[in-house]
């Protein structure tokens, strides 16, 4: 997994942007359990996720992203994932949650 976090807040100060390619996996726990913790940290409230470059995931990337969720959530935000790709789709899709995020760019259904 290859992680590109922007701890501090970008242009848009209330926007954690991140992304994340390759296999995103159990073996790759602690980074994403990093990057939720980088982004409960900030003072965000919104979270953009580009996750163009993401091969595979399971549902170690799930309950990432849920708890990226709960927390954004938590503040009055969202995250959105841009350009998911149909393994990502299909999990969240299957797991029921897919409606909760926010998708930009061009998403394979």
């Amino acid at each position: 997994m290859t992680d590109r976090t922007t701890p501090e807040p970008g242009p848009d100060a209330d926007v954690f942007h991140c992304s994340l390619e390759g296999e995103i996996d159990f073996a790759c726990r602690d980074e994403l359990t990093l990057v939720a913790r980088t982004f409960a940290a900030s003072p965000c409230r919104r979270a953009e996720i580009d996750v163009t470059g993401v091969t595979f995931v399971d549902s170690t990337a799930l309950a990432m992203l849920l708890g990226m969720l709960r927390t954004a959530e938590d503040r009055g935000g969202s995250v959105v994932l841009v350009g998911p790709g149909r393994q990502l789709v299909r999990l969240l899709t299957i797991a029921g949650v897919a409606p909760l995020f926010g998708v930009t760019g061009p998403a394979e259904v």
